[in-house]
C-alpha cells in the first residue's frame, strides 16, 4: 500500500471515530434532555397534586363553613303556662309548655325530643334520666312547642301549686339538611320557683338555668348522653 493510501484510510478512520463520538454525545443529550423532562414532568405532575389537594381542601373548608352558618341550632326558646281554676275561680294547677327554637337558616329533620318535670331542687348527684321510654317526635321544624307529659299517661300533667320549687329538664335530638352532617343535641335544664299569689291571680314563676345540662353538641362533654 503506498504512503497515500495508508493516510486516507487514517483519515477514514479518524472521521469514523469523530462521528462516532459525535452520535455518542448527540446520544448522551438527548438522554439527558428526556431525563430533564421526565423530571420537568413529576415536578408538574407533583404541583398539580398539591394544587389539586388544596382545592379540595379549599372545598371541604368551605363546605364546613357554609354548613357552620346555614345549620339548623334548635334551642330552649321558653316556657308558656296555662293556669287551670275550679269553679270558683280559683287557680289550681298550671299546664306548662316549653318552645322550641331554631335560630338556624335550615330546618331541623329527624327530630325528637324529651321534656321531664320533678319536684324540688335539683339534686347534686341527678343524672337527668327520661321518665318515660318515649320521646315526642317533632312534626314542625319551625315553630316546635308540646305540653310536657313525660311521667304519666294523661297529656299535660297539672302542676301542684303546694311545690314552691320543680326542675324541668330534657333534650332534643335532630340532624341537619345537608348530607353525611352528623346529628347535633341540644340539652337544657331550669329550676322553677313558683312565687305566692292570690288564688285567683295568674301563677308568677321565676326561671332560672340550671349549673348542669345546658349545652349543645361537643359542648355537652360528659353530660351528653
Amino acid at each position: 500500500m503506498t504512503e497515500s493510501g495508508t493516510r486516507e484510510t487514517e483519515n477514514k478512520d479518524q472521521n469514523a471515530k469523530t462521528l462516532a463520538g459525535e452520535i455518542h454525545w448527540v446520544h448522551v443529550a438527548m438522554l439527558a434532555t428526556q431525563v430533564i423532562l421526565g423530571v420537568i414532568g413529576l415536578l408538574a405532575l407533583a404541583i398539580y397534586f398539591c394544587q389539586l389537594r388544596q382545592m379540595i381542601e379549599q372545598t371541604k373548608i368551605s363546605r364546613t363553613s357554609l354548613e357552620s352558618v346555614q345549620r339548623a341550632f334548635v334551642s330552649n326558646g321558653g316556657y308558656q303556662g296555662l293556669n287551670e281554676a275550679d269553679a270558683k275561680g280559683n287557680i289550681q294547677s298550671l299546664l306548662l309548655s316549653l318552645k322550641w327554637r331554631n335560630s338556624g337558616n335550615t330546618p331541623a329533620v329527624n327530630a325528637r325530643y324529651h321534656v321531664n318535670i320533678i319536684q324540688g331542687e335539683l339534686p347534686s348527684d341527678f343524672r337527668f334520666p327520661d321518665r318515660d321510654a318515649n320521646g315526642n317526635i317533632v312534626t314542625d321544624n319551625e315553630s316546635i312547642r308540646g305540653f310536657y307529659a313525660p311521667q304519666s299517661d294523661s297529656y299535660a300533667i297539672p302542676l301542684r301549686m303546694t311545690q314552691r320549687r320543680s326542675v324541668i329538664y330534657g333534650w332534643m335530638k335532630y340532624d341537619d339538611v345537608f348530607d353525611r352532617s352528623r346529628s347535633h343535641i341540644t340539652q337544657f335544664c331550669d329550676q322553677l320557683t313558683w312565687l305566692p299569689t292570690p288564688p285567683k291571680e295568674p301563677t308568677a314563676t321565676l326561671v332560672n338555668p340550671c349549673p348542669v345540662h345546658n349545652c349543645t353538641d361537643e359542648w355537652c362533654g360528659d353530660q351528653k348522653r
